[in-house]
């Protein structure tokens, strides 16, 4: 086992104590920026900052043991999963040993270390049949994807006590992970070159990065255990969302075409929309999606 190096904190937030984050890319390296701005000490478990480096794979339930025990981190944040639904549905096997073997071998480290769990779960729990869910509604996952972490959200909240679990929806924003694209990075994309953009009436609630980021901040330093849905403010269509990164970026949008079935492998909810009501209650607020796509844009900009 490679040793860490550590990032060096500026000042450790009060009762916050050592953060280890379990996975790269996408959220991976916006929660770290994010720790870092606020002085928290912390590392990963991959190349995701220069200054932050740590090989693991999580079904190596001994390669976890020990990465766990030796960061001696207070907090573990499991971002580490395969995540493309069509995929999932593909490669069962493999899923499952990722998703739900190596959520499990975490949990088993944190519990040895009694190391508090963050697992970052998806709207993709429930069948989207209503919409507007809340966290006591009952999960019911139409694809494989949303079975096996839902497994995973079973697995830490059955066996840790104060595990926290946050249900994330259609994550987007800006950081330098080239390895996943957001879906309104894709639309902007495809517009600026004059391509179509096929968009489903598939309803989530897109949500930053950034906020998700500060959210899971907040509610470990409030120390709140169980089921958060961690989402943006408002339910929207892909196809809405595509229309609105057309208008913000000024490309045109007669090419988002609306689709209701893009005739994947994977069977998407119709409308998987959560209520954040017990996060509004912790006075944690998420930005709209029309405010998320401007500071990305903004953030954006300023790297060029």
């Amino acid at each position: 086992m490679e040793a860490a190096e550590k990032i060096i904190p500026v000042f450790c937030l009060a009762g916050m104590g050592k953060f280890l984050v379990i996975g790269k890319g996408f959220f991976g390296e916006k929660l770290l920026r994010t720790l870092q701005s606020r002085g928290i000490e912390c590392e990963a478990t991959t190349q995701i900052l220069e200054t932050c480096f740590r090989q693991l794979d999580i079904t190596d339930k001994a390669g976890v043991d020990a990465a766990i025990t030796d960061s001696r981190a207070e907090t573990v944040v499991l971002t580490a999963a395969i995540s493309g639904v069509d995929y999932c549905e593909q490669h069962k096997e493999e899923t499952f040993s990722v998703n739900v073997q190596g959520t499990k071998n975490v949990v088993s480290a944190c519990r040895k270390n009694l190391s508090k769990l963050v697992f970052l779960s998806t709207d993709y729990v429930f069948d989207g049949k209503k919409g507007n869910y809340e966290e006591t509604d009952s999960p019911n996952p139409l694809q494989y994807y949303g079975a096996t972490k839902l497994l995973g959200e079973e697995a830490a909240l059955e066996n840790l006590d104060d595990a926290l679990v946050m249900r994330v929806s259609s994550l987007y924003g800006y950081n330098s992970a080239k390895d996943k694209q957001c879906f309104p990075v894709f639309a902007m994309n495809q517009l600026m070159q004059g391509k179509t953009v096929n968009a489903s009436t598939q309803i989530t609630c897109p949500t930053l990065i950034d906020d998700a980021a500060n959210a899971l901040v907040e509610l470990v330093q409030k120390d709140e255990k169980g089921i958060f849905h961690s989402v943006g403010a408002e339910a929207l269509s892909r196809f809405a969302v595509a229309m609105a990164v057309a208008d913000e970026f000024g490309l045109d949008a007669k090419l988002v075409k609306k689709t209701s079935d893009l005739n994947l492998p994977a069977k998407r909810p119709k409308d998987s929309s959560l209520k954040t009501k017990k996060l509004d209650s912790e006075g944690i607020k998420m930005n709209d999606f029309k405010t998320g796509l401007k500071i990305m844009k903004k953030q954006m900009e300023e790297s060029q």
